[in-house]
């Protein structure tokens, strides 16, 4: 008999195993890669919160001239609204949703 015939199981359970490590090591990589892909939009969303506070802290130090120019203040509001929408972008669809809708979301996410 040849050394194949005699240690098929042998050679059937080293194929196994290896298939095994093979597709543990996959599953270890697609874990992997989706915790780092919440973190990226984690990430992203902290990016884009601290860009909304940093217009309301801008719209709060200068709301002595904001009240004196009216078309001034209503462009930083837009700003704050888009950077807001922005935001929330990064989770969701908001294509859609109207800014108390948007208001509502990022309350939500702790926002």
């Amino acid at each position: 008999m040849s050394w194949w015939r005699r240690n098929w199981r042998i050679m059937l359970g080293a194929t196994v195993v290896g298939l095994g490590f093979v597709l543990l090591i996959i599953l270890y990589i697609f874990k992997k890669t989706k915790e780092a892909n919440e973190l990226k939009a984690q990430l992203a969303l902290m990016q884009a919160t601290s860009k909304v506070e940093g217009l309301r802290a801008d719209r709060k130090a200068r709301k002595i001239e904001l009240m004196v120019n009216r078309e001034e203040a209503k462009k930083l509001d837009t700003d704050i609204a888009k950077a807001r929408k922005d935001a929330l972008a990064i989770v969701k669809d908001v294509s859609e949703m109207s800014d108390i809708q948007i208001a509502v979301e990022l309350k939500k996410l702790g926002y």
